[in-house]
């Protein structure tokens, strides 16, 4: 299980929030520190915006990051910009980031409240980084999401991080049966390379993924490539569930550059709210 640092100056604000948030979101998949340059306390503020989404971060201390190993850890989060201050040791480690987020301390309410959503943000991305494999690409974190066809090898990890169903647009049933035999939750709904889904294996899909992350268990979708008929699959399910057609193509094309949609299947989640 990987292990992460979450440091900041003082470890009272956005260092805090971190760890509450990781330890929340990333329970079972990653073990999680926070500490400062310097201890001080936990900010009641910080307490009381995350106890807003219902995070309670009260038992949580302030510590020095003297008192720890830095080879220990796995991946180091500077929050503030203050990485240039840290020992040398701590920003060698496997993965080193610097998110430079802005210090709520001494600020209104609503900043406290921005800066904890921005970290909520960097957290989900950085345990999908951590816990997924690379080729694993998400637009509901760590719940929905597409990849490439994958290695029979990997299924064992896919479901220790907590994916339960997979759901195949490949031309053939091919890995079906293993899929299931692994304990997932299998679907195959074979679309043609280039083109969309029908609306009948849109409802398929729908039916298939709710009760699932109902559950919070995790739904994979995956062609050869996991770009085209993956990415208009995923949209098409945002999209039954209410989301604009145009910002759901956009959010496809962010997290997934490669997935260059083509005109059928722009056309299709275009007019799907009327077909759905």
């Amino acid at each position: 299980m990987k292990k992460v640092m979450f440091a900041c100056k003082k470890n009272s604000c956005r260092s805090q929030m971190a760890e509450g948030f990781a330890k929340t979101l990333g329970k079972d998949k990653i073990e999680v520190t926070s500490s400062g340059l310097e201890a001080s306390r936990v900010h009641p503020t910080a307490i009381e915006v995350m106890q807003e989404i219902g995070i309670d971060i009260s038992d949580q201390s302030s510590k020095p990051i003297n008192d720890f190993t830095a080879t220990d850890y796995d991946a180091v989060i500077s929050l503030c910009g203050c990485g240039v201050n840290l020992p040398q040791d701590w920003i060698l480690q496997e993965i080193f980031e610097d998110w430079q987020l802005d210090d709520p301390d001494g600020q209104p309410l609503d900043t406290f409240r921005r800066v904890r959503d921005e970290i909520k943000d960097r957290v989900e991305t950085l345990i999908a980084k951590l816990v997924y494999p690379s080729y694993l690409w998400w637009v509901k974190p760590q719940l929905l999401g597409g990849m490439s066809r994958p290695p029979l090898e990997d299924l064992p990890q896919l479901y220790q991080r907590g994916i339960r169903g997979i759901v195949s647009v490949m031309d053939e049933p091919s890995g079906i049966k293993e899929y299931q035999e692994a304990g997932f939750g299998a679907l195959w709904l074979p679309i043609i390379g280039g083109k969309a889904p029908s609306v009948d294996q849109v409802r398929e899909f729908v039916a298939f993924t709710d009760p699932l992350l109902a559950n919070e268990q995790a739904v994979i979708v995956h062609c050869t490539s996991g770009n085209r008929r993956t990415g208009t699959l995923l949209a098409a399910y945002l999209i039954a569930k209410g989301e604009k057609p145009a910002s759901t193509i956009e959010l496809i094309q962010r997290v997934r550059p490669t997935a260059e949609l083509r005109e059928a299947q722009i056309n299709f989640l275009t007019t799907l709210p009327n077909l759905i």
